[in-house]
């Protein structure tokens, strides 16, 4: 946990654009709680390689939003915790893949979808294939999952069925990754509103997986 939270707040800018240093969980939670520096936008612009356009989609944030917040001193608590979230997407990415430049191919190849994260690390993910997915999600779902809006490489917070819920597009199909706490529900919830489509979520994915590896 040590070595995440130091790798996080290393591409969080660490204690030069935080302004001071995290070196425990509380420390983080004071950290969101306050607001990160604006300058945190853009350090993890530069440790993702996303643009800003792509990166306020991550956060469910509108471009003209996270423009603002780059200009004013301090971000709100929830942007602070959605940058957070993201910056481990990062970090567990290059942890997993071996450096920064396989984490940005990898990158690359799936857009902004953060489907490199760790299962391990306290999260689970389910995946839904098929011309019926989109469909079924739109019976839990606040986002505008139209093709032509969610488009393959499109990513954002949102929430499902009361549960919060990382949604990204793949060539393929939804990814969706959620808290392990709440997996089981939104398995359930998943499976209820994808029997009509004739759905099933796919758990335990992995990178290798999405990859197209044996």
């Amino acid at each position: 946990m040590v070595n995440e939270l130091r790798a996080v707040v290393k591409e969080l800018g660490g204690r030069r654009v935080l302004g001071r240093n995290l070196a425990s969980s509380r420390d983080l939670c004071e950290a969101i709680r306050e607001g990160f520096p604006a300058a945190v936008v853009e350090e993890l612009m530069q440790a993702s390689g996303l643009t800003l356009k792509e990166l306020a989609d991550s956060l469910d944030l509108s471009p003209r939003s996270l423009q603002r917040r780059r200009r004013s001193g301090r971000l709100a608590r929830f942007e602070s915790d959605r940058l957070y979230r993201l910056a481990r997407v990062v970090a567990l990415a290059q942890q997993s893949l071996g450096d920064r430049a396989s984490a940005a191919r990898w990158q690359g190849l799936l857009g902004t979808s953060g489907a490199v994260v760790e299962l391990s690390a306290g999260l689970a993910a389910f995946f839904l294939a098929g011309a019926s997915a989109r469909e079924a999600l739109k019976r839990g779902c606040r986002l505008d999952l139209d093709p032509s809006v969610f488009a393959p490489g499109c990513a954002a917070a949102t929430h499902m069925a009361q549960v919060a819920v990382t949604l990204a597009a793949l060539p393929d199909g939804l990814l969706l990754l959620t808290p392990a706490s709440t997996a089981r529900h939104l398995r359930e919830w998943l499976l209820h509103v994808g029997r009509p489509f004739g759905l099933a979520a796919v758990s335990d994915v992995t990178v290798g997986v999405l990859a197209g590896d044996p």
